[in-house]
């Protein structure tokens, strides 16, 4: 699976293929956020956000400081659907077992 890439002003920074540790972190988060998206405040819910997108780009305060608000919920959209959708990507390259004739 292609890591999505982000853009920073004038340059285009791609996600590096997250370890289990960080795919763990991005699902658990996921999953917090939909089971609790009514009682989330929305600076908590973007500030979450940030947090994950600044670690899998591995970015700077300053290049945080530079992220377009606008981009945070579609960046962090095709990273977590990249990072979940590694698990798929091999399962599915798993033949499928013969069955058998009743």
């Amino acid at each position: 699976m292609d890591m999505p890439t982000i853009k920073i002003g004038k340059k285009h920074i791609k996600a590096p293929r997250p370890t289990m540790k960080d795919w763990r972190e991005i699902v658990a988060y996921d999953k917090e956020e939909r089971e609790n998206a009514d009682t989330m405040h929305f600076l908590d819910i973007m500030d979450a956000r940030i947090e994950i997108i600044q670690k899998f780009y591995h970015l700077s305060d300053e290049q945080v400081n530079q992220l377009d608000p606008a981009d945070i919920y579609p960046a962090y959209v095709k990273l977590a659907k990249a990072v979940i959708g590694i698990v798929t990507e091999k399962v599915e390259q798993i033949p499928n077992a013969e069955t058998g004739e009743d």
